[in-house]
């Protein structure tokens, strides 16, 4: 039996994408809002990028079947596996990816109170690769957008919630590029 209309309705409203008119309030919430929200959305924002970015790579005949929840590119952790098996993404790349996916599983499951400094999520963002490339800034958008109270702690790469934002950010654009623009799935694009 089939999904009722208003839970298809939902789920079809939740993988839309934002317009214009929604950029400023979702820039917001997500850059100003709790820790549990930013994790959540932005490991979101990585993982429809990485959806993206594979469908280029794939039949558009079979995106329905394997990238539906019951699919074998139904899960986050499966389509991390399956970039990095093809030879899409290296291993600093997937292990960053592996982080964020269980950085954002932990802040939506997790019945305790956390935050990006709760030691054991800061040891994770401490280890986050992006970062740390020369290249790699902080996102200009983040500190345009940030709260006053918060500005001094977005300019620090140090800062376990920076950090996370940083690597979400660069592999998002990244995936962007590479799909939009047919560049090379290895190497520098993807280390």
């Amino acid at each position: 039996m089939g999904k009722k209309q208003y839970i298809q309705e939902l789920i079809a409203y939740g993988l839309g994408d934002p317009t214009h008119k929604d950029l400023k309030s979702l820039r917001s919430e997500i850059y100003n809002g709790s820790d549990r929200s930013c994790a959540i959305v932005f490991g979101s924002f990585v993982e429809i990028s990485l959806i993206r970015f594979l469908k280029t790579k794939t039949r558009p005949s079979t995106h329905e079947d394997i990238f539906d929840y019951r699919g074998p590119l139904g899960t986050f952790s499966s389509k991390i596996r399956m970039a990095y098996s093809l030879n899409f993404i290296g291993p600093k790349t997937h292990s960053d990816l592996d982080k964020i996916r269980h950085l954002r599983n932990t802040f939506a499951h997790s019945r305790l109170p956390l935050k990006f400094k709760t030691p054991v999520v800061k040891r994770v963002c401490d280890l986050l690769y992006y970062p740390d490339i020369e290249d790699v800034y902080v996102p200009f958008d983040f500190l345009d957008k940030v709260g006053r109270n918060r500005l001094k702690a977005a300019t620090d790469k140090t800062n376990p919630r920076t950090r996370f934002i940083i690597t979400c950010y660069e592999m998002s654009g990244r995936m962007l590029e590479a799909r939009g623009e047919g560049l090379s799935t290895t190497g520098a694009n993807f280390p």
